[in-house]
């Protein structure tokens, strides 16, 4: 299934394989032009989107949200370590 969605941002030119000099039999993906173009494209409109919403909210709900930030970006930076550090970082 991986191997089918690669090879539909590779028609796309979203993205280009790369021999693997590491082992012949794998192969690297490397973003294109096209792709980091659109990724940046698809930030903004988010972004616009989120922007949009968070009008919407009164002053107490944006500044719950703001003194949230701090443990959500520590939870975000730890998403890929083990489990357990997650957790220890998260509860500091």
């Amino acid at each position: 299934m991986l191997s089918r969605v690669v090879a539909g941002l590779a028609e796309k030119g979203l993205v280009q394989r790369l021999q693997d000099p590491a082992d012949r039999r794998a192969a690297v993906l490397e973003v294109t032009g096209d792709g980091k173009r659109l990724r940046r494209r698809i930030q903004r409109e988010r972004a616009a989107v989120l922007d949009a919403q968070l009008d919407r909210l009164d002053v107490a709900d944006r500044e719950q949200l703001l003194n949230a930030l701090p443990a959500l970006e520590r939870l975000a930076a730890c998403m890929t370590r083990e489990p357990e550090a997650v957790t220890r970082e998260v509860q500091r």
